[in-house]
């Protein structure tokens, strides 16, 4: 992100957190959590447009990094597109299948408006915080 930052060019970080991470893994385990994070990095993968760099930021996060000559309300209307309202992934578990929904939040930030970068960060940071579950509370699947 730095690199790209660097070359002056209109770079965006879209930040997509995960819902539910934490009770899909406590529940059915870290494998399955990984399972679904992955299915959400590949739907996010093929339906953006290229070119787009995605990252695991930290816990449920994910990162693209886009460098597009657009503004940001036209890649905010392109996410809107890629992000149906449901999705959803089956897993098995104990040999049985078990149908997830799979949603995320996400923040689009203009990362070459952002000064200082270490702003940039701690807004991403933050962003993660407030939408991730915290380990044991209570949520329903």
């Amino acid at each position: 992100m730095v690199a790209a930052v660097k070359t002056g060019n209109p770079v965006y970080a879209v930040l997509f957190v995960l819902e539910r991470l934490d009770l899909i893994n406590s529940r059915f385990g870290r494998e399955v959590g990984d399972q679904v994070l992955s299915f959400l990095r590949e739907h996010i993968a093929q339906s953006l447009s290229k070119p787009v760099r995605l990252f695991r930021w930290t816990g449920p996060a994910l990162i693209a990094i886009v460098e597009r000559e657009v503004d940001a309300q036209a890649l905010r209307e392109e996410l809107n597109r890629i992000l149906p309202l449901k999705l959803s992934k089956t897993v098995m578990v104990s040999n049985r299948p078990v149908l997830l929904a799979v949603s995320s939040n996400w923040m689009l930030f203009a990362a070459h408006e952002v000064r200082p970068f270490q702003q940039l960060l701690r807004d991403i940071d933050s962003f993660v915080q407030a939408n991730s579950c915290p380990a044991g509370a209570p949520v329903a699947l």
